[in-house]
């Protein structure tokens, strides 16, 4: 199942995404979870990285969405953006947090579909699980294609990534089965 988040302040458009993603779902089959949220500080709150997708528009009243999307790739490098805006100029701008597509206002069924699809196809082709642990900072996402090595010290779980190094504390134990498969030898 694919969990799905559309962030945009207006009613309208997040409803029509919404009617979107149902007829997508209806013709594609693919099990799909829509959670929308109005502003950039509701996404925020309580935020868990298990969305597999995010539709963002850039326009936000009280955040804005490219502002947004940079604090949310320092915690999860993994989920995929979809800028959904009429902003065209910060096109650019999107490849700085590695935006995956931009659909301009308004928005078609038909482009949504292809952006859609796209994004299925690459969570298809992606390699390795994604792990998400809890440091100190929060909580961050580590896809196990990134992980280089992990080791113990005093009780501390030492992630060695190819994006940073991440204290956690995670039983080793725990660890093993979640990357089993994942071509790691303790």
């Amino acid at each position: 199942m694919l969990h799905i988040a559309i962030v945009d302040d207006e009613q309208k458009q997040r409803d029509l995404l919404c009617g979107y993603l149902e007829r997508y779902r209806q013709k594609s089959g693919r099990q799909l979870r829509v959670t929308a949220f109005a502003d950039a500080e509701t996404f925020l709150q309580g935020y868990q990285p298990d969305f597999d997708i995010i539709f963002m528009d850039i326009q936000l009243p009280d955040r804005d969405g490219m502002t947004l999307s940079k604090k949310l790739r320092e915690t999860n490098r993994t989920v995929i953006l979809i800028f959904v805006t009429n902003m065209v100029q910060m096109a650019v701008e999107g490849y700085s947090v590695d935006a995956m597509d931009f659909i301009v206002k308004p928005v078609n069924y038909y482009r949504m579909a292809a952006a859609l699809d796209k994004a299925c196809l690459q969570l298809e082709q992606k390699q390795g699980i994604t792990l998400t642990i809890r440091t100190k900072n929060g909580l961050y996402c580590i896809d196990s294609s990134q992980l280089c090595y992990v080791e113990m010290q005093a009780h501390h779980t030492i992630f060695h990534t190819t994006t940073g190094v991440y204290d956690a504390v995670v039983s080793l134990k725990k660890l093993e089965q979640q990357l089993e498969g994942q071509g790691f030898a303790r």
